[in-house]
């Protein structure tokens, strides 16, 4: 409600399995909201570099198998999808608030893969950008020092004040 409160919002139902539905004033505000997507709920959207993907993982497949260590992927940038430059493969991501960011993975793939069988390969992992998450609540947008699950203990009040000790 936070984010189109203002624009139109009137309600948000939720169903058992996950899925939430939004009722808007008027469809020219609704249709907005969709084209003005994509929104993520419960994770970030990030863009990253992967580095180190095997010639034989460049495609749609590799590269989702690849990505999905790191996140949901999203889209791969044109000269990532034409293939146009291979030093490394930059990819939109969606990233869960819950799971740590990688810096690096090892790729191991079996038979139905990308790779020769058994053969094991470490991809390296560089973000553009990372989004502050907080280590307590397991949320984007502040870090552990702005919790505001975590209250303080005493809070200072003006007209306390301490007996004296002799």
């Amino acid at each position: 409600m936070r984010i189109w409160g203002n624009h139109g919002l009137l309600e948000v139902l939720a169903n058992d399995k996950g899925f939430y539905f939004f009722k808007f004033s008027d469809d020219e505000t609704s249709s907005k909201v969709l084209e003005a997507g994509p929104w993520l709920f419960s994770g970030r959207m990030v863009c990253v570099k992967l580095f180190n993907i095997p010639h034989e993982c460049w495609n749609e497949k590799g590269l989702s198998h690849i990505a999905s260590a790191v996140g949901k992927l999203l889209y791969a940038d044109s000269l990532t999808e034409s293939m146009k430059r291979i030093s490394f493969a930059r990819v939109c991501i969606e990233i869960d608030a819950s799971c740590d960011l990688v810096d690096s993975f090892d790729l191991f793939m079996g038979d139905s893969s990308c790779l020769e069988h058994g053969e094991n390969m470490e991809i390296l992992v560089e973000y553009q950008w990372k989004p502050k998450r907080c280590a307590e609540c397991k949320c984007f947008g502040h870090s552990i020092t702005n919790c505001p699950k975590l209250k303080p203990l005493l809070s200072p009040s003006e007209n306390v004040s301490a007996p004296k000790l002799n």
